[in-house]
């Protein structure tokens, strides 16, 4: 299995990352001394036909929301839909690992996740400092 995963993440390249929806919400600014009490939660969501092979690309819609809490209440939540796309450098092998269900799952839930995390961290922080929160940076992803 794992040299299949490694035969297709060679068969594509990512060409893009792009934010194509945000909803930020402030639901009450905490002082400093509660930052140190701060919860974070994050929900991720995905088409179950994602991703899709279409004209030599793949395809991929993928929304998250983060929930920042302080004794479990809620302070600011952010919700991201975020787009990524992958040139198909070998449309064959794309095609026939694309049905193993494990080589699908492993690459949205890992190499996905991974890539599009990265871009999300300095969209979260941003957000935070757009609001005038103090930045709660998204841990790092195990």
């Amino acid at each position: 299995m794992n040299n299949e995963y490694i035969e297709f993440v060679k068969a594509i390249e990512l060409s893009s990352i792009t934010l194509i929806e945000s909803h930020e919400k402030v639901i009450f600014t905490p002082s400093d001394i509660q930052l140190d009490k701060v919860k974070f939660d994050t929900e991720h969501a995905y088409n179950k036909d994602d991703p899709i092979n279409q004209d030599s690309a793949l395809l991929n819609n993928h929304k998250y929301k983060f929930t920042f809490s302080i004794d479990d209440k809620p302070y600011f939540v952010a919700e991201y839909i975020v787009f990524i796309a992958f040139t198909i450098k070998d449309v064959e092998t794309v095609e026939r690992l694309l049905k193993i269900e494990e080589i699908k799952q492993m690459f949205i839930n890992k190499q996905i996740d991974r890539l599009v995390w990265s871009y999300l961290r300095g969209i979260v922080m941003d957000a935070f400092n757009k609001h005038s929160l103090r930045p709660i940076p998204l841990p790092l992803l195990c």
